[in-house]
């Protein structure tokens, strides 16, 4: 009677069930009303609770190092493959689309052997970056504090997840995440000269330095600001020659424009 007394207070914390498990081979071949009928009983399957995504984050800290963080990503919509989706349809999608959100770790994979000299510049400049923009911030800001984090769901919008470089807080700004990029193809150049390139993530604007709203990163970040709850996102491109950060405001009419197009396409995939 009273065993419950004795019970253990702390629970392993449960993490979301991988999205992989709801594939049917047998549904192969079958019309498309069938599918969307199947996709439809399906959305619950989709459901984190706050615990679950608390739990996951914690779990895929070590980002593509973790088998968990490739299998949670699998099937949903991370922020760095929404430009894809928002750009494709929904009734017709580019199976390149589909293989960037089904099989993330498939086509890391190949990309990675594509361009390896371009993945190990970033992944081997990133923690040079974020010390930078750790020891700059400090300077310049109240109690400033840079985390590594992993993979990220919102509950209120499961379908969507995002992986931030890192997550900061300080008293003066509040809560941000951070998003750095270390082109290699400008690896060796200052910011003027990679201004120059009209494919640049970055431009100047009345003497100013901002994320170029047309570039792919511009959805990504705003996806990485809603996912993760933040007031702002900082990209931090960094150079063997400068290190430049730009912050960027949530637009959230770009957001209620991405969101149900997003949501569709993860309901119909």
């Amino acid at each position: 009677d009273f065993c419950h007394l004795y019970a253990d207070p702390v629970q392993p914390r449960v993490l979301p069930k991988s999205l992989l498990r709801i594939f049917d081979p047998q549904l192969k071949g079958c019309q498309l009303s069938v599918l969307l009928q199947h996709c439809e009983r399906l959305k619950h399957c989709v459901v984190v609770s706050k615990a679950e995504a608390e739990a996951l984050e914690e779990k895929t800290r070590e980002q593509h190092k973790c088998d968990l963080w490739h299998t949670a990503r699998a099937g949903r919509i991370t922020a760095s493959n929404i430009h894809a989706v928002v750009s494709t349809s929904t009734a017709s999608p580019a199976l390149s689309t589909v293989k960037k959100v089904c099989y993330p770790q498939k086509l890391s994979h190949q990309l990675s052997n594509q361009e390896p000299q371009q993945f190990k510049w970033g992944r081997d400049n990133e923690n040079t970056a974020r010390e930078w923009y750790t020891s700059q911030g400090k300077v310049q800001h109240r109690e400033l504090k840079v985390d590594k984090c992993g993979f990220i769901i919102n509950p209120a919008f499961p379908e969507l997840g995002a992986t931030p470089d890192a997550l900061v807080k300080c008293e003066c700004c509040g809560e941000g995440c951070v998003e750095i990029k270390c082109p290699y193809k400008h690896r060796n150049n200052n910011l003027l000269q990679a201004c120059e390139d009209d494919r640049f993530c970055l431009g100047l604007k009345d003497g100013r330095v901002e994320l170029k709203k047309t570039h792919i990163y511009y959805k990504q970040v705003q996806t990485q600001i809603y996912v993760t709850k933040s007031h702002f996102c900082d990209i931090v491109v960094w150079t063997t020659k400068a290190c430049v950060v730009t912050r960027v405001m949530p637009d959230i009419d770009l957001w209620t424009k991405m969101l149900p197009v997003a949501q569709d396409f993860s309901t119909k995939l």
